[in-house]
């Protein structure tokens, strides 16, 4: 269930990202409040697990205010809100996925088109892919 409900979160937050070059924060709260609520029915990954996985996130939203938002303080959100369904490590290592396809797109994009290092790439569909790939490799939700 949790699978699926992080499959909607990130499917709708990728669209969002690509249509609009944001990150809504209200609808990817209530997407966290769901994960909060499925983990404690389920009990499937524990409040320390849940706890532990918001680290990623809090930590990209303090690097965000740092550097004047060259990390959006949408994208920490999300970090934030997978944090809570995946816990560090899934979201560490999704968020590591995620990070290279979107470095060997980028290097793709300014090596085939005319676009220079300045051009912004949405991100959440990087995540998207990471944590497709991270759920692949695991053969499901990381534990």
């Amino acid at each position: 269930m949790e699978a699926l409900c992080m499959t909607g979160m990130l499917l709708h937050m990728s669209i969002e990202d690509i249509r609009k070059k944001t990150v809504p924060v209200i609808p990817m709260m209530l997407w966290g409040m769901a994960g909060v609520i499925l983990h404690l029915y389920f009990g499937r990954i524990s409040c320390e697990r849940m706890l532990g996985g918001l680290i990623t996130g809090i930590t990209a939203y303090i690097l965000s205010i740092a550097t004047h938002e060259k990390i959006g303080k949408g994208d920490a959100v999300l970090l934030t809100v997978t944090g809570i369904y995946m816990g560090f490590w899934g979201n560490v290592f999704m968020l590591w996925l995620g990070l290279v396809l979107a470095a060997a797109a980028g290097a793709c994009v300014m090596v085939l088109s005319d676009k220079d290092k300045s051009y912004e790439l949405p991100f959440v569909p990087f995540l998207f892919a990471g944590f497709l790939i991270t759920v692949l490799c695991n053969g499901g939700m990381p534990t």
